[in-house]
């Protein structure tokens, strides 16, 4: 008897060492319970009125599973859940339902909730509005594609060349149009040189244009912004720039397209012409400040 009883109590303890192995095994595994093993005496038959036997060993009487609450840790999966204290979570395996503490889920092809083996999880159905029903059914989120809608806006940031010189220019933060409000020069005619240029940068897009204007002397405004519209409409911004003069004296650029004029540099003699300060005003044009330089 006593070698039967040495080897039963070499069975059991290799029973442990599996139930501790299975349990470090299943550490990383979610939902996972640990599980203990448990033993129990045996004892031989007693004959009636006969004295009790000495027992013939041990045995695993059950694996119990311990259902203490465990860590809960942080998904970038939107669809993992967990449970904090009792509970499971109820699947439904082709109209078996069956229990679970993994809350690892993702949707299939049909938009159901399902774990890893393809069970759908079940909870209670909502209707249109939102509002549970009491009816128990498969979780079903809805994955067809959204209405499209057309882009509205869009914007650019951009560094500058910081190495650039800085032109004498005329910059309208926003608006359409940029009008010079003080022209002055020697009455009653203006003087075109060869090297005079504007440079016209528009918004939303890349690069400048460079319009050389006619030499000549202009008795009046009027004509000098009628050589100035000749010279851009023989340049690639033809249509796009229209220049009007009138007797304040002033020169007007407007952008004609839905790109703004964003910017006029002047070069040349032209430049000496146009001492004036100017700021936006509030029907998008520029209102003189001080007739002492120009921006």
């Amino acid at each position: 008897m006593g070698f039967q009883q040495g080897l039963s109590g070499l069975s059991i303890a290799s029973k442990a060492l599996e139930a501790i192995s299975n349990n470090v095994s299943n550490s990383g595994t979610v939902g996972y319970k640990e599980a203990v093993a448990q033993f129990s005496d045996v004892f031989a038959a007693s004959l009636a009125s006969g004295a009790t036997q000495v027992g013939i060993g041990a045995q695993v009487s059950k694996v119990a599973q311990q259902f203490g609450q465990g860590n809960i840790t942080t998904s970038t999966n939107g669809l993992d859940l967990a449970i904090n204290g009792q509970g499971f979570f109820r699947m439904d395996n082709a109209g078996a339902i069956t229990y679970s503490r993994n809350g690892q889920f993702q949707t299939d092809k049909n938009g159901y909730i399902v774990n890893a083996q393809g069970l759908r999880l079940t909870g209670k159905v909502a209707d249109a509005n939102g509002v549970l029903t009491g009816a128990t059914g498969d979780l079903k989120l809805n994955l067809s594609d959204a209405k499209p809608q057309a882009t509205g806006n869009a914007g650019y940031n951009v560094n500058l060349d910081s190495r650039s010189a800085t032109p004498t220019s005329l910059t309208a933060a926003s608006g359409t149009s940029a009008a010079i409000t003080s022209l002055t020069g020697p009455s009653p005619s203006f003087t075109i040189a060869s090297t005079d240029q504007l440079t016209f940068q528009l918004d939303g897009e890349t690069g400048s244009t460079v319009v050389n204007l006619p030499a000549g002397t202009y008795s009046d405004v009027g004509s000098l912004a009628a050589a100035i519209q000749t010279s851009i409409d023989q340049s690639s911004l033809k249509g796009r720039i229209k220049v009007s003069g009138d007797s304040t004296p002033a020169i007007t650029f407007t952008s004609a397209r839905t790109g703004r004029l964003s910017g006029i540099t002047v070069t040349g003699t032209l430049a000496s012409l146009l001492p004036a300060t100017t700021t936006q005003g509030s029907n998008a044009n520029f209102s003189i400040n001080d007739p002492s330089s120009y921006t």
